[in-house]
């Protein structure tokens, strides 16, 4: 089994830890990596136990934005993933904090 692309540490009261986990890549958003972050952003949200909701990366990068190599040249594509994750960052009841 591969590793998950989305730690979710929820061992503090009130708070949950989400840490993008593509270290080799420098933790750039994938399809995949925004679809597994959208899921946990919005089921860390609608616990209404978790008053703050904290972003991090593993290894030595926070996020180097886009995965260039997998989207290439489409700028629709480009897009549409941006689109998507405003999307879900918008629809939440509380702020998501990047810790850098």
């Amino acid at each position: 089994m591969s590793e998950p692309l989305v730690l979710v540490d929820c061992n503090t009261p009130g708070l949950a830890v989400l840490t993008l986990n593509r270290p080799q890549a420098m933790n750039a958003l994938s399809a995949e990596l925004l679809a597994e972050l959208a899921r946990c952003i919005t089921a860390q949200t609608a616990d209404t136990s978790v008053r703050v909701l904290v972003l991090t990366g593993a290894g030595r990068a926070f996020c180097a934005g886009l995965d260039l190599k997998e989207i290439g040249a489409d700028a629709a594509r480009s897009a549409a993933l941006n689109s998507a994750w405003l999307t879900t960052t918008r629809s939440q009841r509380s702020s998501v904090l990047p810790a850098l």
